[in-house]
């Protein structure tokens, strides 16, 4: 997984850093910032799979970068990191789609646990999305105008539309008589 870290913090993000490694060896830290402006322009040239991310951060806090990136439709999985455990923080940090919220000082078990949930969401999305266009190269390679053909000889081959749903690959077919 590749990760960006944003905390202004300097030894909490170097630490962060160095725990990742040792948590796995396939979770790279791609880069860092000190600031949510700073890293709202690093995650959108990077484009990482997870973002680690402090609230309290001077010039933009990592609540207005979550909020900024969902608006530029970048939309990487979120840790929130905060000294802070009002549940306002994170309430608000839900309501972007944050899937972790954790108090510092970060423990390496809380840290794996958090990374290893959001790598298993990762894989579970790309499946879906790998499935969904699966699902769009088997339709392109029929007739091109949305109906599939079915019959094993010219005399018998009849168009039903085809219908897929991208979240879970299931499809539905419906045959002239019931349209």
């Amino acid at each position: 997984m590749r990760i960006v870290i944003v905390e202004d913090e300097v030894q909490t993000r170097e630490g962060l850093s160095r725990l990742i490694e040792r948590i796995d060896p396939r979770y790279r830290v791609v880069g860092s910032a000190a600031n949510g402006q700073k890293g709202l322009e690093l995650i959108c040239n990077k484009r990482p799979d997870v973002v680690i991310t402090d609230i309290r951060m001077p010039q933009m806090d990592g609540l207005e970068m979550i909020e900024s990136l969902a608006r530029l439709n970048v939309t990487p999985k979120y840790i929130v990191i905060s000294a802070f455990s009002e549940f306002s923080y994170a309430r608000r940090a839900m309501s972007f789609g944050v899937s972790e919220y954790l108090l510092k000082p970060i423990s390496m078990m809380e840290l794996k646990q958090a990374m290893e949930k959001l790598e298993l969401q990762l894989q579970s999305e790309r499946m879906h999305t790998n499935e969904a266009n699966a699902g769009a190269d088997h339709r392109s390679n029929g007739v091109g105008d949305g109906w599939n053909q079915f019959g094993s000889s010219d005399k018998n081959r009849r168009k039903v539309p085809s219908v897929t749903n991208g979240t879970d690959g299931a499809r539905l077919v419906l045959s002239r008589s019931s349209i």
